[in-house]
Parts: structure tokens; C-alpha cells; sequence
């Protein structure tokens, strides 16, 4: 992703968290944030048929910041269950992946964006309500060519099952 695209990106999540904090008020927001420099790489990218090497994923590439992570929660906990179980926190403590964008074809030519293979997520996460220590929720996510899909939906639907796992926890 180009740098202003990220900058972008960041501005527009700096204008939607104040709107989907005020929208969240009834349920308190989710706090979150991640254990490990954005800039750290998370694991390799290859690319083509072969999957040949072809660089490195970082975190940057699935998250922009802390404040990234809180807004998304809140979007994957508003698709379901509006149940208040009290004031949510998430730790991204760990990413690792092997993924491939086999759609990268010939000469470079392609889609660069959609990817395909495994990604290991670790989280930390904790409700108010229960006054307990962290619990720990791994989410491993393997996609085949057919369901190849950029970073960002892949962080997306981590937190969609993370937060399915958090629910089937909850009394």
C-alpha cells in the first residue's frame, strides 16, 4: 500500500472513531490494541503459480494502529449479538503468515492484493464484567486461491471469529 494511502486510510479512521464511539454508547466501546510494532515482519509473500518468494508481510499491512483495531472490533461486535457483557479488551499479541498471491500471474501482471495461505493469530482478551485474567484466543485462518482475499479482510475476519469465540464463552 502506498504511503498516502495510508495516510488515507488513517484520516478516515481518525474521523470514524469519534462517530462510532457515540453510536457505541450504549454498550461500552471495545478497548484494543497490539503487542508488537506494526513495522515488525509478520511473515513471507510469494507470488505466482509457484508461490515463489516475492517479499515480506508486517503488520502495518493488516493494521494501522491501536485506534485501527478498536474501530474494527466495534464494527465485527455490531454485526452480531448486542448483548452488553461489559467493556471488552483485545491484546493482538502475535501474527504470523505464509500466504501467496497466486492471481500475481505472468510478468508481474495481476492482482498483487488477494492472498491465499495461512494466517496465525494470537489474542489476549478480557471483559469487565467478569474481573478475571486475560484469556488467551487463537484464530488460525487458512484460505485456498479460490477464497484469496487482501490483508485487511483477512484481519477482519479474525476478529469476526475471535469475537464468535469470545461469545460462545459468555454465559
Amino acid at each position: 500500500m502506498r504511503p498516502d494511502h495510508r495516510m488515507l486510510i488513517g484520516g478516515i479512521v481518525a474521523m470514524l472513531l469519534p462517530i462510532l464511539s457515540q453510536a457505541a454508547a450504549a454498550s461500552a466501546a471495545p478497548r484494543a490494541s497490539i503487542a508488537f510494532p506494526l513495522s515488525d515482519v509478520v511473515g513471507p509473500v510469494r507470488a505466482g503459480l509457484l508461490c515463489l518468494p516475492n517479499g515480506n508481510l508486517h503488520g502495518r499491512d493488516f493494521l494501522r494502529s491501536d485506534a485501527d483495531l478498536a474501530v474494527r472490533l466495534q464494527e465485527v461486535m455490531a454485526e452480531g449479538d448486542q448483548t452488553d457483557h461489559g467493556t471488552l479488551t483485545v491484546r493482538l499479541q502475535s501474527l504470523s503468515v505464509s500466504l501467496c498471491a497466486k492471481s500475481w500471474g505472468v510478468m508481474g501482471m495481476g492482482d498483487r492484493k488477494a492472498l491465499s495461505g495461512k494466517a496465525d493469530f494470537a489474542f489476549a482478551w478480557s471483559t469487565q464484567a467478569e474481573h478475571s485474567p486475560d484469556k488467551v484466543a487463537r484464530v488460525t485462518i487458512k484460505l485456498g486461491k479460490d477464497q484469496a482475499m487482501p490483508p485487511d479482510d483477512i484481519m477482519q475476519e479474525a476478529l469476526r471469529r475471535l469475537v464468535a469465540q469470545i461469545r460462545q464463552q459468555q454465559p
